[in-house]
């Protein structure tokens, strides 16, 4: 099939497809971000390849693999997808007030906790800004297909990114005053080796989080890690397991729910570890009025009320 006859008659939504597909590994890891059942994603890609001509995928039954066609279409694809985003930017840039989707994906912690008690009075202040708000501790494309705009722990060696930092979380160790009751309160880091510890999780996901683990090895020797008595990636269901006297946990001490839950600091002599977490996008958006605005409005409301914490 020739150049203009794919461009005739490739259909864009199985296109986009595509490029989730292969951008997510898979079509299981594809099926949340598309709202679609693996069978579906799946019978559209078929007829994609029928319609191209030739197979983007090899099938494997320990997964799919773009062939070399499918690299060549993937690449094309994001390309064309990035430069049809920006082009709705530069549109969108030129109107007076920001406007238009923006697609935010938020550690879940940072976003319930952190994040969500400014997002009311920003969208009252800019009301033609489409926000989505997507809670995940995983790392995000930046890009219009997954995500404008991501905050949590700052992502490495990507000088393709804008990334400001938002705040510094202060991670300390809490338990309930009926679980020290019961089996004691720790004095040095080593008693921890007895008692019930609640992790924050070993998922990949949580590499970027791994203060929150801090507990794990605290008083170990290099390589040696205590094994949880339990694990939760929330920090909500950290603490309210720690309220439940389940076991000690380690949470962020700005978290703002903290203090109403009565726990007590473990080892309240030790530095704890600490997580900055970061608004993070493209340099291809760095015009963007609605990333812009949304970026300056959090950084002046963390500052106001956490820089002094």
């Amino acid at each position: 099939m020739s150049i203009d006859s794919i461009i005739n008659n490739i259909d864009w939504d199985k296109l986009r497809t595509f490029y989730f597909v292969a951008n997510a590994g898979g079509f299981s890891q594809a099926s949340p971000h598309l709202n679609l059942a693996q069978s579906t994603l799946s019978r559209t890609i078929q007829n994609l390849e029928s319609e191209l001509g030739f197979s983007v995928f090899i099938r494997h039954r320990n997964g799919i693999f773009l062939t070399k066609e499918g690299e060549i279409l993937f690449k094309a694809a994001k390309n064309i997808f990035s430069e049809i985003k920006l082009a709705i930017d530069d549109v969108e840039s030129e109107t007076k007030e920001p406007q238009g989707s923006l697609r935010l994906v938020i550690a879940g912690g940072l976003l319930h906790f952190f994040v969500m008690p400014y997002i009311p009075p920003f969208i009252k202040k800019y009301p033609n800004i489409n926000l989505t708000l997507v809670a995940a501790d995983s790392i995000p494309t930046l890009d219009l297909l997954e995500a404008d705009v991501a905050i949590r722990p700052k992502l490495p060696e990507r000088d393709d990114l804008i990334q400001r930092h938002l705040l510094t979380n202060h991670v300390q160790l809490y338990a309930s005053k009926d679980y020290l009751k019961e089996f004691g309160t720790p004095e040095r880091p080593e008693d921890l080796d007895h008692h019930r510890l609640i992790g924050f999780g070993d998922h990949k996901e949580a590499l970027s989080f791994q203060g929150m683990n801090w507990h794990l090895t605290l008083g170990k020797a290099p390589g040696e890690v205590r094994i949880p008595y339990i694990q939760a990636n929330t920090p909500h269901a950290r603490l309210t397991l720690a309220q439940a006297g389940i076991g000690i946990t380690a949470i962020s001490a700005e978290h703002p729910g903290l203090k109403a839950l009565n726990l007590i600091q473990v080892l309240p002599d030790l530095v704890g570890p600490t997580v900055d977490n970061y608004y993070i996008y493209s340099q291809a958006h760095q015009n963007s009025k609605k990333i812009k605005v949304l970026e300056e409005y959090l950084l002046k409301a963390f500052k106001q009320d956490y820089a002094k914490i």
